[in-house]
C-alpha cells in the first residue's frame, strides 16, 4: 500500500506538463551539457521518449510518449543503464487518451483558427491533460538507483534540473531540422 500512495504521489506531482524545455538565447549550448551517466536513472524510450527509474521496477514517464508502446507490442522496452528490460504493462491516466485526441485535433487546428483564440484553447488543454505514465518493468533493476521522489510540500522557490536527451535549440532558433534526437 505504501507503494501504491508514492507512486500516486508521483502522478500528483507531475502531471503538469512543459510544453518543451528550451535553452536561453544568451547562453551557450555547452553549458546544458552533462556526461552521459550524470543520471542512471534515465530511461530511454523507443522514438525518442524518456522517462525516469522511480522505484526498482517502475519508469516515470508522459503517457504521449507511450504511445507507439501501445500500439506496437514489439516496441515495449526501454534501455537504462546500456540495458534493455521489457515493459510488462504501461498505466496512463485515464482521462490521457480524450484530452491526446482533443490535442491532436487542437493541432490539425493550428493554420486555420484565429491565433488568440488557438492560444486560449491550446493553454486551457495544456493546464488540463494528465499527460503522464508508468511502465512496469519485467524485472528488478539492482544495480541502478531509482530517482528518490521528493515527497516534502516546500518545492515553491527551489531550483530544480531537468535531464533529458535530444535535439536542443534556443527560443530564438529552435531545433535544427537535421539535428539528432
Amino acid at each position: 500500500m505504501k507503494r501504491l500512495r508514492y507512486l500516486m504521489l508521483a502522478l500528483v506531482l507531475v502531471t503538469s506538463a512543459a510544453n518543451a524545455v528550451v535553452i536561453r538565447s544568451g547562453v551557450p549550448d555547452s553549458k546544458y551539457r552533462v556526461a552521459d551517466g550524470a543520471l542512471p536513472a534515465l530511461a530511454d524510450l523507443p522514438f525518442e521518449g524518456h522517462g525516469t527509474l522511480i522505484a526498482k521496477r517502475w519508469v516515470l514517464t508522459a503517457a504521449h510518449a507511450v504511445q507507439m508502446m501501445i500500439a506496437m507490442p514489439e516496441h515495449r522496452y526501454v534501455i537504462i543503464a546500456g540495458k534493455r528490460i521489457a515493459v510488462t504493462y504501461i498505466i496512463v491516466y485515464p482521462d490521457f487518451p480524450k484530452s491526446w485526441a482533443q490535442w491532436n485535433q487542437l493541432l490539425k487546428n493550428m493554420k486555420t483558427e484565429n491565433p488568440s483564440a488557438w492560444m486560449v484553447r491550446f493553454a486551457s488543454y495544456r493546464a488540463t491533460m494528465h499527460d503522464i505514465a508508468l511502465l512496469n518493468l519485467s524485472k528488478p533493476l539492482e544495480d541502478v538507483k531509482p530517482v528518490k521522489l521528493y515527497l516534502r510540500s516546500d518545492e515553491r522557490r527551489r531550483v530544480v534540473e531537468i535531464f533529458g536527451k535530444g535535439a536542443t535549440g534556443t527560443s530564438l532558433t529552435g531545433a535544427a531540422a537535421d539535428a539528432p534526437h
